[in-house]
C-alpha cells in the first residue's frame, strides 16, 4: 500500500500580511465609502456621476506553479466576461472591469435594500407568500444561468439582493 502525503494549504493574505488591507480613498473614478465587514476584498463606493457601486477586488488564489495574484486576476476577468453575457431582469449587469494601481476590480451597481437571509432584516418581516415570490425570482435567474451554461457556485442568501419584492 502506498502512502500519500496530504498537501499543505497555503494561506495568502491580501497585500501580503494577516492584517486587514488599508481601504483606499479612491479607486479610479470611484470614491470609497466603506468596506464590506465580511469580505475584505469587497468595497462600497460611488462613481463621480453619483452611481452607487460595489467594487470587488481580485483575491489571490494559490495554484501550484502560478503567481497567486495572476490567478486571482484571471478569476475576476473570467467572472466579468461571463457576467457581461447574461441578460436577465433579475441579474445585475457589471459596470466595468477596472485596473487601478496594478490591481483589478469588478464594479457592479449597488442594488437592493437587503440580502436574502430569511431570518434577518427586511426579509424576516415579510409574509411567507412574499418570501416565496422572491424565491421564484431567484430561481428564475438561476434557471436562466443554467440554460446558458453558467453555474453559480456560491448560491446563498447573502449573494442575493432584494429590491422591494424583487430579487
Amino acid at each position: 500500500m502506498t502512502k500519500t502525503s496530504t498537501p499543505k494549504l497555503e494561506i495568502i493574505y491580501l497585500d501580503g500580511g494577516p492584517e486587514t488591507p488599508k481601504v483606499p480613498e479612491r479607486i479610479g473614478p470611484y470614491s470609497i465609502k466603506r468596506r464590506n465587514p465580511c469580505f475584505n476584498h469587497v468595497l462600497f463606493g460611488k462613481h463621480d456621476s453619483g452611481l452607487e457601486v460595489v467594487i470587488k477586488g481580485s483575491k489571490p488564489y494559490a495554484l501550484e506553479g502560478m503567481d497567486p495574484v495572476t490567478v486571482g486576476d484571471m478569476c475576476l476577468w473570467y467572472e466579468y466576461g461571463v457576467h457581461s453575457e447574461l441578460d436577465h431582469p433579475n441579474i445585475v449587469p457589471p459596470v466595468e472591469l477596472l485596473e487601478h494601481e496594478g490591481k483589478h476590480y469588478l464594479v457592479v451597481p449597488e442594488v437592493g435594500i437587503s440580502d436574502f437571509c430569511p431570518e434577518l432584516g427586511y426579509v424576516k418581516n415579510l409574509f411567507d407568500s412574499e418570501k416565496l415570490s422572491l424565491l421564484r425570482h431567484i430561481a428564475d435567474a438561476l434557471n436562466y444561468c443554467h440554460k446558458n451554461g453558467v453555474v453559480h457556485c456560491d448560491v446563498k442568501g447573502s449573494n442575493m439582493r432584494i429590491d422591494k419584492n424583487k430579487a
